[in-house]
This record gives C-alpha cells, sequence and structure tokens, in this order.
C-alpha cells in the first residue's frame, strides 16, 4: 500500500492533450475516492488532481497523532480515438472501447493487457482485470516516461511497475493497485483490489 501512494502522489507528471472533465470530476463536483479496504489510506480526484492521504483515527494516540497529509498530483489526459487514458504521473490508466478477452493495447507508453474476464457482455468485457506494464521508464525534456521494451533491450536505470485495476464499463475504474513487478494468478486480482472506489462513477466513467 505504501508503494501504491508513493507512486501515485510522488511521480513527476507529462502532460498531453487534456480536458480532464472526462476522466475525473469538474473541480466544483463531488470527488472520486478511493479507499483501501482497513480505511486507512485514502485517494481523491478532483479536476486535475489526485491527492492521496492517511485516513486518520477517530480516537488518535501515539503517533498516530500527527500523521502527514498527503501532497496533490496532476491528473492528465492521454486519450486519443482509440482509448480513453488517464495518467497520474508514470502511472497511467486506458481502456478501449471494445475490451476483449485477449485485447493488448499500449497507451501512454504503458502497455495494457486484460487479463480476466470478470463478466461478459455481448461479445466483449464488461467488467475486466487489466494490467498496465510501464516497461521502461525514459527521459523525456525535463520528466520520465513510460516507453514500451523492446525485445532483450534492458529495463533501464529508473525503477517501472505494473498496475493493477478492475474496470467496470458502468462505473469506471472501480478499484486499483501498483506492483513493482508483474504478478500472476491471484495476485493479480488481490493487487487490482488494494484501493476501492467509493461511490458510483470511477476514473475513466463513459461521459
Amino acid at each position: 500500500m505504501k508503494r501504491t501512494m508513493l507512486m501515485v502522489c510522488a511521480a513527476a507528471s507529462t502532460m498531453l492533450m487534456f480536458n480532464v472533465a472526462e476522466a475525473a470530476e469538474p473541480a466544483g463536483s463531488a470527488p472520486i475516492v478511493y479507499e483501501n479496504p482497513e480505511r486507512t489510506h485514502s485517494f481523491s480526484a478532483q479536476g486535475a488532481i489526485i491527492v492521496g492521504a492517511p485516513i486518520e483515527s477517530k480516537r488518535p494516540h501515539g503517533d498516530h497523532d500527527h500523521q502527514e497529509h498527503g501532497q496533490g498530483s496532476p491528473l492528465t489526459e492521454c486519450s486519443t480515438a482509440e482509448y480513453r487514458c488517464i495518467a497520474m504521473g508514470r502511472t497511467a490508466l486506458a481502456v478501449t472501447p471494445e475490451l476483449k478477452p485477449t485485447s493488448v493495447y499500449t497507451a501512454n507508453g504503458t502497455v495494457f493487457t486484460v487479463e480476466s474476464c470478470l463478466r461478459t457482455a455481448d461479445d466483449h468485457c464488461q467488467v475486466a482485470l487489466i494490467s498496465g506494464d510501464c516497461q521502461s521508464v525514459k527521459p523525456v525534456g525535463d520528466t520520465l516516461a513510460c516507453a514500451p521494451r523492446a525485445k532483450g533491450e534492458p529495463a533501464g536505470p529508473f525503477a517501472s511497475q505494473v498496475v493493477y485495476f478492475i474496470y467496470n464499463e458502468d462505473y469506471g475504474v472501480t478499484s486499483f493497485g501498483i506492483a513493482d513487478a508483474k504478478l500472476t494468478g491471484a495476485e493479480r486480482e488481490a493487487k487490482a483490489r488494494e484501493l476501492v472506489l467509493q461511490g458510483v462513477r470511477g476514473l475513466l466513467a463513459a461521459p
């Protein structure tokens, strides 16, 4: 969980073509909130900012009295005609209009794979477990950005990561988590359920 908070909140962001209202709620509306099951950390997306912060105990004691609040990190739109995409630093979430059990696509330098269809409708994945593999991290101007890695190419000096998330076409991203490397089996879904949507409209929800 600490890994997820640090990667989302501390990473620098590359600004791309952007209409953030399509991916997160406008500044004047209620934020999109994700919380871990233990209710000790939350992420709140509103307008063009996402903020990660600890959830303080209602009965603070000891070291928990002075928990630091998280700082905001920009949300940037990276959508094209082929997919909806939003980036939080180097971490991107993206979906295509018709997700298939074999769908593999690249968005914002990240390779996305449908790992499992959790519910099908009309021959496509209505609910899907998806991975987003930032295979290598390369300098782009003053920032670092994800890029697919050619076969045999070393990973490079900068740490990469894999985001796992569950997407429901009726609600958007309903949960997500970030790993240091690719996972297998039940670990993928467990990672994807680390931060759970609190509400009925998540990131990447259809306009």
